[in-house]
């Protein structure tokens, strides 16, 4: 009997899982899974959501339990797949051999038949001389870990004299800045955005609506002011001014993980790597048969808008999408070769003019935006909460994700972290 044919996923993130789970799905309907091995590979044992990082980030170590947090935030991929045809691979990805069809692992090599680059994004510091050296980032729940201890050790340190910057208005920013006010109302809190404005690209009213929320709360908010140099305890702009601090996050970018060899794809803004209306990798250099095989979905594929030439916006509900579609498009070119169909009839990504989305802003507070609807408050964060309820609900069985839900959701309130 020869090998089964191998659909390998690389990543394991909101596009990435989705992906699997819809992959082996549709394979399983087809009775084709004697014949088609789906893999989904990560460097972690768990699945993060990450939404709610910024909330472990502001948790103080008194009133956290480590292995409760952990099981907020992360969810193990043997649990998720259990019952599923899916292979889980935890390794990292070190390159990607184009030409002969193998992901080169740190401990082991898969042959690919059919790929999706789903690796995410990791910070991007743009070059900027001490910013990955003296900041702390909430990019993974380990990342977040460290910073809710630096920011709790300086206000036991200093008091209500600490300081606390915050680099980057966007969402993430303005989350974790309302969230450490929140939480440690005495100290000091900057929020640093070198646009005009905070929260750009989003609707001006919303972002009227967050800037009176993080006064009242009283965050500073510092506009037009780019980052030239970090230093241990001061950053300097390009106005020249200087701004001290004890910790300084970062949450002012992302870019595309850096692999041990470089991938000879075309690559877009922040090096994430164009992708086609199919989500195809788009080669750099000779079309190679096997770039026809190649998808890349979510924050480390970019896919550019003709109208407007600006990329589809870096969202789980975008990563999502893409992994819905590349699951049709995977599924469809199986058919063809299996003699199910006679044509192949792929689709072509279509992003959403605008997404919905809640930005929480400490409390029981949060700013939403859906379809001409925004509104703030109570009801807000009641909707961040049934968002929540919903993706779970598309990973694990009806009861287990309201068991999961019900517990994050008593956890917070009971330890007055929502109040």
């Amino acid at each position: 009997m020869p090998s089964k044919k191998q659909i390998v996923i690389l990543g394991g993130g909101f596009g990435g899982l989705r992906a699997a789970l819809n992959i082996e799905k549709k394979l399983r309907r087809l009775k084709l899974l004697e014949r088609y091995a789906v893999v989904l590979v990560d460097k972690n044992d768990a699945h993060e959501y990450t939404p709610l990082l910024y909330e472990i980030a502001t948790y103080t170590e008194e009133a956290s339990c480590g292995r409760k947090l952990r099981e907020l935030v992360l969810y193990h991929f043997r649990e998720l797949l259990r019952g599923r045809a899916i292979t889980f691979t935890e390794d990292e990805v070190l390159y990607i051999d184009v030409s002969a069809g193998r992901v080169h692992l740190r401990k082991s090599e898969l042959p690919f038949d059919y790929l999706v680059l789903a690796l995410g994004a990791e910070e991007n510091y743009f070059d900027i001389p001490g910013a990955k050296e003296y900041s702390f980032s909430i990019k993974t729940f380990g990342k977040a870990l460290r910073a809710r201890s630096a920011v709790f050790q300086a206000y036991k340190d200093h008091g209500r004299n600490a300081r606390v910057l915050v680099g980057g208005g966007g969402a993430t920013g303005v989350e974790i800045a309302a969230e450490i006010k929140n939480w440690l109302p005495a100290i000091s809190v900057t929020l640093l955005d070198s646009e005009e404005q905070i929260l750009s690209g989003f609707s001006p009213r919303a972002v009227q609506k967050v800037c009176v929320r993080l006064r009242r709360l009283g965050v500073r908010i510092f506009s037009g002011y780019r980052i030239l140099e970090v230093s241990p305890h001061e950053i300097t702009g390009t106005n020249g001014r200087k701004i001290s601090f004890d910790v300084f996050l970062w949450t002012a970018g992302v870019r595309a993980p850096s692999l041990s060899h470089p991938m000879p794809f075309s690559r877009a803004r922040g090096e994430r790597i164009s992708i086609s209306g199919e989500l195809l990798c788009v080669p750099e250099g000779p079309d190679l048969k096997i770039f026809r095989k190649m998808y890349a979905i979510g924050d480390v594929g970019c896919f550019t808008l003709r109208e407007s030439d600006e990329p589809a916006p870096m969202l789980a509900a975008v990563a999502i999408e893409q992994a819905l579609l590349v699951s049709k498009n995977i599924i469809e070119e199986i058919k063809k070769k299996e003699g199910i169909a006679r044509e192949r009839y792929a689709r072509s990504y279509k992003p959403k003019k605008k997404y919905p989305y809640v930005i929480p802003l400490g409390g029981k507070f949060a700013v939403a935006e859906i379809g001409p609807f925004i509104f703030s408050g109570y009801s807000a964060w009641v909707l961040k909460g049934l968002v929540e309820l919903r993706y779970l609900l598309t990973l694990m069985p009806f009861w287990k994700a309201l068991r999961t839900w019900w517990r994050g959701f008593w956890f917070f309130v009971r330890n007055d972290r929502l109040g």
